[in-house]
């Protein structure tokens, strides 16, 4: 029916593909419309000082002053998840999300790691992101330096 609309149909058919590409992210609906819900609370937004918590996701097209990424450790952000996909479709789609947080930063950007983290009542040593031994050397001040490269 769209591909018959002369004037629309192309870009109505573009929407559609985008949204049941959205939905493959989520694992139902109810987390889709979760997601949707945050998107739009983000659209309506005030330039203050406000702090606003959000997932990379619900960051795409949004620019702050200054960005905090936390949590970026082997295990965590890429996910443990990323490394079992044979596909390494898992781990492009997280480093995608890496770079979609990182340009969100207009003036300031602070990513941190953990040198060790508390899992299941039990300290254990993490390993920093290979996203941030990705991140060009000349850009990056690392303020502790003992950080675990694995």
């Amino acid at each position: 029916m769209l591909e018959n609309e002369e004037v629309t149909g192309l870009a109505r058919i573009e929407n559609v593909k985008e949204l049941i590409s959205s939905l493959k992210n989520f694992d139902n609906a109810t987390t889709f419309l979760e997601h949707i819900s945050l998107v739009m609370e983000v659209d309506n937004m005030n330039n203050d000082d406000t702090v606003y918590v959000m997932t990379l996701h619900a960051a795409k097209g949004l620019e702050f002053p200054c960005v905090f990424l936390p949590g970026w450790e082997e295990g965590l952000f890429p996910h443990q998840r990323s490394f079992e996909d044979k596909s390494g479709k898992a781990l492009e789609e997280e480093r995608r999300l890496a770079y979609v947080g990182i340009t969100r930063a207009k003036e300031r950007l602070i990513i941190s790691c953990a040198d060790r983290r508390e899992i299941n009542n039990q300290w254990q040593p993490m390993c920093t992101s290979r996203f941030i031994k990705e991140l060009p050397r000349k850009n990056v001040e690392v303020i502790k330096s003992n950080i675990a490269y694995c």
